[in-house]
């Protein structure tokens, strides 16, 4: 008798546990319903004060997972007024997320983003054909140390197979734009929505950012014939002699721009003429401010292009064997 009552008790506390586990889920998932919501209504009404076109977004499901941090909102429609569904969207990940704080690591996941059948023939033909059956996807990621105030941003952009872009910048002191960030965040939507078109948000947001220092960063592009697929597209459009002129004035502009280092210069032109791949990497020997390199002050040593990438540490590959 005792072991079934034990028995008993372990069941029952199964079934509470998964209870709770599913509603906790569930709840997070309205929450994020509920944000959606509210982005809806804070779109319509700044389409009907003429701010923007109507826009609206819809999705099929959102499956959260709150004890993992996971969330995932699958079936995302964005849809235009008057015109009908403008993107898609397979699923939309986040990870990191808690609802009214900030986390100190996150990372959202865009997976298979293509432009609706609807819209795509609204596109020359050649530009429909590219787009047909092409798939964005798309990784960012966040990590922030409140100890140190370092703040790591990674991106990953891949527009099917034939073309990648990765990105990561790192910087330095930022604490004050991550409690800034933190505040924005505690607030609902509307709030943020309403706090977003305001001056105070401007002002506030170049205050805490000017603090802030770049350190360190890299970009890698891989191209496995996408450009040139989407470059012939192009040829084919009404804007044919533009597109022909571009390449000539993009190669004039890099053997004529006297300041232009041919460090720089000559893996570009590398790069135009066979765009395989290319690597650009920085690491400042004294960070700088996003004032100054927004204004272009350089430290009193730098007087040279040659110095900057020096001071810089600046290296750029093209098509490395």
């Amino acid at each position: 008798m005792r072991k079934n009552k034990l028995l008993l008790g372990i069941g029952l506390a199964a079934v509470v546990c998964v209870a709770i586990y599913q509603y906790v889920n569930y709840q997070a998932a309205k929450i994020i319903g509920q944000q959606i919501d509210y982005i809806n209504q804070s779109y319509a009404e700044m389409a009907s004060a003429g701010l923007m076109p109507g826009l609206s977004l819809s999705y099929q499901r959102i499956k959260a997972n709150y004890w993992q941090d996971d969330y995932r909102i699958e079936g995302v429609q964005v849809d235009v007024a008057a015109v009908g569904v403008l993107a898609e969207v397979a699923q939309l990940q986040v990870r990191g997320f808690e609802p009214g704080t900030l986390a100190d690591n996150g990372q959202v996941s865009i997976v298979g983003l293509k432009l609706s059948d609807g819209m795509q023939v609204f596109l020359p033909p050649e530009l429909a054909k590219l787009a047909k059956g092409l798939f964005i996807n798309t990784d960012y990621q966040y990590h922030y140390s409140g100890k140190s105030g370092n703040l790591r941003l990674t991106q990953q952009l891949y527009i099917g197979e034939g073309f990648s872009v990765n990105f990561q910048l790192q910087m330095q002191k930022m604490q004050r734009f991550w409690q800034f960030a933190k505040q924005w965040t505690a607030m609902d939507a509307e709030a943020q929505q309403v706090f977003s078109q305001s001056d105070a948000y401007s002002q506030q947001l170049t205050q805490a950012l000017t603090e802030g220092l770049v350190a360190e960063g890299q970009l890698n592009i891989v191209n496995g014939g996408f450009l040139q697929a989407l470059y012939q597209a192009l040829r084919q459009t009404e804007q044919t002699a533009q597109v022909e002129a571009l390449k000539g004035q993009l190669e004039q502009f890099l053997t004529q721009h006297p300041s232009l280092p041919s460090a720089i210069s000559q893996p570009l032109l590398v790069f135009l003429a066979d765009p395989r791949a290319l690597t650009f990497q920085f690491k400042l020997e004294q960070p700088l401010s996003f004032v100054q390199l927004q204004q272009g002050e350089w430290p009193e040593q730098v007087q040279s292009a040659e110095q900057m990438l020096e001071f810089g540490n600046m290296l750029l590959l093209v098509n490395p064997e």
